[in-house]
């Protein structure tokens, strides 16, 4: 999708000083400015128009459209953008639920609609879009603006979760959601924040999620689901990077411990990491480290038999 407009000279340099670090080369004499940001493609063009591409471009579309009083086509702008974008929010997002060594992680931030500008300033997306270093250095810049909560579920419980049986991944996220959620809320009382809307970067629709949490104690009911949730408000741009950053801690933390540098993902290189640990180390070891429902497990007992076959058997 796209968004083409006119701007004044003024409004071309706010645009430009905006994005000033993202820039990128021009592609034709025609082109005054270009820059790439959280998935989108900005062009500034000679005759004073401005082009506006990519995945995310909505979102970034609507920021300029506020700030300039310019049209907002509901076909082409989602209506959760224009409903929640400049609104005070809370966001939840999770982070290590594809990755087959680590925790499972789940942060909450409170961003009010005066610090949303200041985030984005900040370069705050999508953690999927950042290296690991942008990562750490946004995590620190973040903890020192806004409220925050973070969960971590170890890899010991994850795997005792599972072995109880009648539980799956999507419960797993909803309990810890809720659990955030209520952590952050306890963490605002007294402070007179305003709080417009919980969202929740959405891995199932809402009746769903509410379904899963039916039986926890405490049941934050008033939340809604977004898809593609980093574009609709910072505030899970913000926790999908605080989210990140905890599990970077923890998978390096439990590296050293396990004396291997743990892969991230589930790749075919993870699948042969998990049979070395398990010759040199043993299933306890990998009970600790990785979520052992993921299937990678069964084919690395697979690839560690094939490589032992003229040795003992193998038991596990």
């Amino acid at each position: 999708m796209s968004h083409s407009f006119k701007a004044s000279d003024s409004q071309i340099e706010e645009l430009i000083r905006h994005y000033h670090g993202y820039e990128v080369p021009p592609t034709n004499d025609y082109t005054r400015f270009r820059a790439k940001f959280n998935r989108v493609n900005i062009t500034v063009y000679k005759t004073d128009t401005i082009l506006l591409q990519g995945k995310n471009e909505d979102s970034e579309y609507l920021f300029w459209a506020e700030k300039w009083n310019l049209p907002v086509d509901g076909t082409q702008t989602p209506k959760n953008l224009q409903a929640y974008y400049h609104m005070s929010v809370i966001g939840s997002d999770e982070v290590g639920t594809g990755d087959f060594f680590g925790p499972v992680v789940v942060a909450s931030c409170y961003v009010s609609s005066s610090n949303v500008e200041h985030l984005r300033d900040l370069g705050v997306r999508d953690s999927k879009l950042l290296k690991d270093s942008e990562i750490i250095k946004l995590a620190t810049k973040i903890t020192s603006i806004v409220p925050y909560s973070i969960m971590v579920l170890n890899n010991h419980k994850y795997n005792a979760m599972y072995a109880d049986g009648d539980i799956n991944l999507n419960v797993i996220k909803a309990l810890l959601h809720n659990s955030v959620i209520a952590s952050i809320l306890e963490k605002l009382q007294g402070t007179n924040a305003k709080i417009d809307a919980i969202l929740i970067d959405e891995f199932v629709p809402k009746e769903k999620y509410l379904e899963y949490i039916a039986k926890h104690p405490n049941i934050i009911s008033n939340i809604e689901t977004v898809q593609k949730g980093e574009g609709v408000h910072l505030a899970i741009a913000a926790a999908s990077i605080l989210a990140r950053y905890a599990f970077l801690k923890q998978l390096n933390s439990l590296s050293k411990e396990c004396g291997f540098p743990l892969l991230k993902g589930a790749s075919e290189a993870v699948d042969k990491q998990i049979a070395e640990i398990l010759s040199e180390k043993g299933l306890g070891v990998l009970t600790s480290i990785g979520k052992l429902n993921f299937s990678n497990y069964e084919r690395a007992k697979s690839i560690l038999k094939r490589l032992q076959a003229i040795k003992k058997p193998v038991s596990f």
